[in-house]
């Protein structure tokens, strides 16, 4: 799916909806058999989801001209949904685009950069965009979620274009602890005392941070 991993639950509310438990489980080994989805278990061999196989990734991202799917993992899928769904709730977000979306309107009319320049731009699509509707003009917010620590030389080049970017109005990030917090503020803080992009940029956008737990 657009949205990457999917749990049994979440299946069962789409496009199992109806099917019983049993009959359920036997689609879904059928699938993974013939190689349309592959399982996702865990460290001790539980089952956590299912994904599109890598081999029907290619197929659609060949037949739809478009980059193969973002890769991610579990949990990060998940957490996504859930701030999807606490975000859509508030009646004030709009026009939710996943990171799979973003990444097909970039790359669709691109057919010749070189692979190094592709990663590079791959590298700043958010997890997911859509628009909040608070006030007399609808804001483009890309959302970002970090559960894990990257490293700071990615981190920066992400807060730099995030802060220069005119596609964008500001950056929601989602941070896993406070730890991490103030590993990208400390980061940001230097980038706005010292990035030249950042000084000779006629816009620069805010970055709003806030920890998982906070919305959970």
């Amino acid at each position: 799916t657009a949205e990457g991993f999917q749990s049994f639950s979440e299946l069962r509310q789409s496009v199992l909806t109806g099917v019983h438990r049993c009959h359920a489980y036997k689609r879904l080994k059928r699938l993974c058999k013939e190689k349309f989805l592959t399982e996702v278990r865990d460290d001790k061999g539980g089952t956590l989801g299912w994904v599109i196989s890598l081999n029907q990734r290619k197929l659609v991202s060949h037949r739809q001209s478009i980059v193969p799917v973002y890769k991610t993992n579990f949990r990060h899928d998940l957490k996504l949904r859930e701030i999807k769904k606490v975000l859509q709730g508030s009646g004030l977000v709009t026009d939710w685009r996943s990171e799979q979306e973003l990444r097909q309107a970039t790359f669709s009319n691109v057919h010749y950069l070189s692979a190094e320049t592709r990663r590079e731009k791959a590298l700043l699509i958010p997890d997911a965009s859509f628009i909040l509707n608070n006030g007399s003009k609808p804001l483009k917010i890309a959302l970002e979620i970090e559960l894990t620590r990257k490293t700071k030389r990615r981190i920066s080049k992400k807060l730099e274009h995030y802060v220069t970017t005119t596609d964008y109005d500001f950056v929601f990030y989602i941070v896993e602890s406070e730890t991490l917090l103030n590993l990208i503020k400390s980061l940001l803080n230097h980038l706005l005392e010292n990035s030249i992009r950042i000084k000779l940029a006629k816009k620069k956008n805010g970055i709003y941070f806030c920890i998982l737990t906070m919305i959970e």
